[in-house]
């Protein structure tokens, strides 16, 4: 039984989500035959942080709610604290996410529980950003870094990267991020796949503050991707946004738009004020300024170019061989365009290519096909 959820744990800890949901099926199935309260507790509050990381947030709620009310065990009630004061942020209700988190690390800090800690502290410091107080959210990963060093923890540590950045840019300190940046990279080395995509995003972001617009984009391309994989929804979200934000500065208002349309689904899907006041922000600007759906929309660019070897016939393999990436990225490029034009198979998509090609407006085909 412990085996289960340690195994499960971990595995979320890592962002590893597919493999904990089996440990957790298999685990929270053999607690209810032997009646093990404990360990089914805390495994159902790692199955409601899941659920929030993945974009099931009313299922997160009604789990982690379940889970307070039976008070099973302190871990699994500080656990389940933590994924509802996530979606909670998530939706703009600061005051119930901070007393949430307030209350969790007021019963882990006394015992130096860095699992328990961390995660609450990016917690408070990603609802000090959606309170507006980038000062406060930027303490917070201060905070996060020194308990995490000299313990030697990394995975919890990674979500607090992009939130340090993006406070410190908020306050108009660039050379603060950078700071933040070199102090943790090397706490990160060695962890290449996990810490890629919170690196590349930050990279994104510190760019596009520089201006540099070229190499901003790209490092938003990849942390997208790497976002998708990793099934955080709340990342990868406001990654297009930050996208979005780059191709803005640079003047390239129709790019930015398709970005914008799908971060506002995914608003309104989640219902996140956050995200869909700033989406509305955005795309206020883009059309501002003439902005206008390019002819692929609803995908990227890249993501059409993809679409357009699909098109041809082409393998995975082979698209990854035209475009110098990797199969890995290819896949998820096809992942993504399937989900965005609400199909099942290549043929699909190959059929809408020739479709924008012959009239050059996708939305001409988006509605049979969906």
């Amino acid at each position: 039984m412990t085996n289960y959820r340690v195994t499960a744990d971990v595995a979320a800890r890592l962002m590893e989500y597919p493999r904990s949901r089996v440990g957790l099926a298999e685990g929270l199935r053999y607690a209810d035959a032997v009646e093990q309260s404990y360990c089914r507790h805390v495994m159902s509050a790692t199955s409601a942080l899941i659920d929030w990381a993945s974009g099931d947030w009313d299922d997160a709620v009604r789990t982690a709610e379940l889970e307070l009310v039976q008070h099973g065990s302190r871990r699994g009630t500080i656990g389940s604290r933590a994924a509802i004061a996530f979606v909670m942020l998530g939706r703009g209700d600061v005051e119930r996410a901070r007393a949430l988190l307030d209350a969790s690390l007021a019963i882990s800090r006394p015992g130096g529980e860095i699992d328990l800690i961390l995660p609450a502290l990016w917690g408070q410091a990603e609802t000090a950003l959606v309170d507006g107080d980038a000062a406060r959210a930027l303490d917070h990963c201060w905070e996060a870094v020194e308990l995490a060093q000299p313990t030697g923890e990394r995975a919890l540590l990674v979500p607090f990267v992009v939130t340090a950045v993006r406070s410190a840019l908020i306050g108009r300190r660039p050379e603060v991020a950078e700071k933040w940046l070199e102090r943790v990279r090397p706490l990160l080395d060695g962890w290449p796949e996990l810490a890629r995509p919170v690196l590349d995003h930050a990279t994104g972001l510190l760019r596009t503050a520089s201006g540099a617009t070229v190499a901003a984009r790209s490092a938003l391309e990849s942390a997208i991707v790497g976002w998708d994989a990793r099934g955080r929804i709340w990342e990868a979200t406001w990654a297009r946004l930050d996208l979005a934000a780059a191709f803005e500065r640079a003047n390239r208002h129709g790019d930015a738009l398709p970005l914008l349309e799908a971060a506002l689904a995914t608003a309104r899907q989640l219902q996140s004020l956050p995200i869909l006041r700033r989406a509305e922000e955005l795309r206020r600007t883009a059309r501002a300024h003439g902005g206008s759906v390019e002819p692929w929309a609803p995908l990227t660019s890249r993501e059409f170019e993809v679409a357009r070897k699909i098109a041809e016939g082409m393998t995975n393999t082979q698209i990854a061989a035209e475009l110098f990436v990797s199969p890995k990225t290819v896949s998820a490029h096809v992942e993504h365009i399937l989900a965005k034009l609400g199909v099942a198979r290549r043929t699909e998509v190959a059929t809408w290519v020739a479709a924008v090609a012959r009239v050059g407006d996708p939305q001409a085909v988006l509605g049979p096909l969906r």
